[in-house]
């Protein structure tokens, strides 16, 4: 049985709740999307889950050029119709130089559906994205899943092992399809050594705390997945359909410009 997402019953209006926080908080310059990522987009939220907001942000045409271009990311946390949220934006040209270097969470971020605000060059910067995507993930993947499996036998928290399964699960499916998927039920269906045990990790955090134990026989079983996880992401990457490198490299270069030329017009800068 595949995991069923929590619903957001608390949070009525998701898209009027991202515009609220960006309204109270914005980043430098325009909003050029901002998404639903981190546990609700993933099926994996519990009770006191934050709500995550992922955003890029075009920064005014003076401070990307000046001598000072300020800092490449922008975060704040606030309270929306009493949920807690985490607003994280980067800044257009660093963000898309993460994703050339392979990094998932930049990928995830905008490539995440649906979107919650979405600027008139939302949609080209996704499919530019989408055919960035290559084979460089495989190590932030495996890094982090690395990392959360310390983690989890640092702390035996349920938060830490949901979270490595699932970082495992959206890099296998990415590396074997080319396409980019985060949430649980979907990802364990498909991919899952063990998609009963995910269900049962996924119906435990859902119903507690992130630092809620784990029973000692399900602990048992999801770890003993790790390492034909970690074999099947090597796999993958020497099989997958996705480029050594982004090949889209000049026209991402191209977006940034024209995004830049655009924003320098409409400013007066």
């Amino acid at each position: 049985m595949s995991p069923v997402p929590k619903p957001l019953g608390h949070v009525p209006d998701l898209p009027a709740t991202a515009r609220a926080v960006l309204a109270a908080h914005p980043p430098p310059g325009t909003v050029l999307l901002c998404a639903l990522v981190g546990s609700h987009a993933h099926g994996t939220a519990g009770p006191d889950s934050d709500l995550d907001l992922g955003a890029v942000h075009l920064a005014p045409t003076r401070q990307a050029l000046g001598l000072f271009p300020g800092d490449d990311s922008h975060s704040r946390i606030a309270t929306v119709v009493g949920q807690p949220c985490d607003l994280s934006s980067h800044e257009l040209a660093p963000a898309l130089r993460l994703v050339c270097g392979g990094s998932g969470n930049l990928a995830e971020r905008i490539l995440a559906s649906p979107l919650l605000v979405a600027g008139p060059a939302a949609e080209e910067l996704r499919a530019l994205v989408q055919g960035a995507l290559s084979r460089r993930l495989v190590a932030h993947y495996q890094g982090h899943f690395r990392g959360l499996q310390k983690a989890h036998l640092r702390d035996g928290q349920c938060k830490s092992l949901l979270s490595g399964l699932r970082v495992a699960l959206t890099g296998l499916a990415l590396l074997r399809t080319g396409r980019l998927e985060t949430a649980i039920g979907p990802l364990a269906a498909a991919h899952a050594p063990d998609p009963a045990a995910t269900a049962a990790l996924v119906a435990l955090r859902q119903a507690g705390p992130k630092d809620a134990a784990v029973p000692p026989a399900l602990g048992a079983r999801i770890q003993a997945q790790w390492p034909a996880l970690l074999a099947a992401l090597d796999g993958a990457a020497t099989a997958s359909p996705l480029p050594p490198a982004p090949p889209n490299v000049a026209a991402l270069d191209d977006f940034v410009v024209r995004q830049r030329l655009a924003a320098a017009r409409a400013e007066g800068a």
